[in-house]
């Protein structure tokens, strides 16, 4: 029992070291992916629910998501040029993201993190970039 007690304390103590080399590496990359994934679906589903009418039949369906998603990424790979991870990663969160329990609502983020979050809005509203990523609307 002590020896199972010494490798938790000795595994934990290395979970507090600062991530280096291949490490930081595949930390920074899946964090790149997670950041992707998460804007991409979140756009997509928002693309689906407000511009796919029920009358289309499942190919016609299929088709369009197709669309949405080639347009979705092209927006998420814009805004990662101008914007970190991190920053997208958040953004997402306090737009769609799930509330704790007995919460009602998010607490504002500070100004700094607020003017990153208006910029990722304002980049998906500018026009231009809608069209170059073939959005419609």
């Amino acid at each position: 029992m002590a020896l199972v007690s010494f490798l938790s304390v000795a595994h934990a103590d290395d979970n507090n070291k600062p991530l280096t080399g291949r490490d930081l590496e595949d930390a920074t990359k899946m964090n790149d992916i997670y950041a992707r994934h998460m804007y991409s679906s979140t756009c997509m589903e928002r693309q689906k629910s407000l511009y796919t009418p029920k009358t289309l039949s499942p190919a016609e369906i299929a088709a369009r998501m197709e669309k949405y998603k080639e347009s979705c990424d092209c927006m998420t790979n814009e805004i990662l040029k101008k914007f970190t991870p991190n920053d997208v990663i958040g953004y997402v969160t306090q737009l769609d993201g799930v509330l704790p329990p007995n919460v009602k609502s998010r607490a504002k983020p500070d100004p700094v993190t607020a003017k990153k979050y208006s910029g990722i809005s304002a980049l998906n509203r500018e026009i231009r970039t809608r069209q170059q990523c073939g959005f419609k609307q």
